[in-house]
């Protein structure tokens, strides 16, 4: 029988009858039993062609563009310099938000006629901070394009169940 080191090489097409590495009818963890009884370090190469590279599948990656929703929290108003990622001008916040009555939106402290809502992307950081934000129609369709960079003061209107970010000014670039 053959022992290393041997030359690397590639035996796609050789598929011997006894299956498993090599041909010896051993696979998975049987295949490093024998192995180590006949004195082979299982190395990290090794490992890879027995169980192939599992290890890492296995492993959640990061996604680089993952995100997490920053949730409004009482406070003074911040800075936020991100990507605009999206507008709507239609949405169940939306319509909430409409829903409310005048001393409601008094409250709150949203004076605005009309409300879109637009999703700003903090990048810089992972996972990416996102705040998805009520903004005066106004203000948005005069400041606010998807994929341009946008700096927004925003602030927590939250009473009861309400809790909303509000933009109260941007400026894009």
């Amino acid at each position: 029988m053959p022992r290393p080191p041997w030359p690397k090489h590639y035996c796609g097409s050789f598929q011997p009858t006894g299956g498993g590495i090599g041909g010896s009818g051993y696979s998975g963890w049987q295949a490093v039993r024998a192995l180590r009884e006949m004195g082979f370090e299982i190395t990290e190469d090794i490992s890879q062609k027995i169980f192939g590279d599992k290890q890492s599948q296995s492993r959640p990656r990061r996604d680089p563009n993952a995100s997490t929703a920053a949730q409004p929290v009482k406070g003074p108003p911040i800075s936020v310099l991100g990507r605009v990622d999206n507008i709507v001008q239609e949405s169940r916040r939306l319509k909430a938000v409409s829903a409310l009555q005048p001393l409601q939106r008094k409250v709150l402290g949203l004076t605005a006629k009309q409300y879109w809502q637009v999703t700003l992307v903090q990048n810089g950081q992972s996972p990416a901070p996102t705040f998805t934000c009520l903004i005066d129609a106004a203000i948005c369709s005069s400041e606010c394009e998807v994929g341009r960079m946008a700096s927004m003061t925003i602030e927590a209107r939250i009473a009861g169940g309400f809790a909303e970010w509000e933009a109260t000014s941007a400026s894009a670039f």
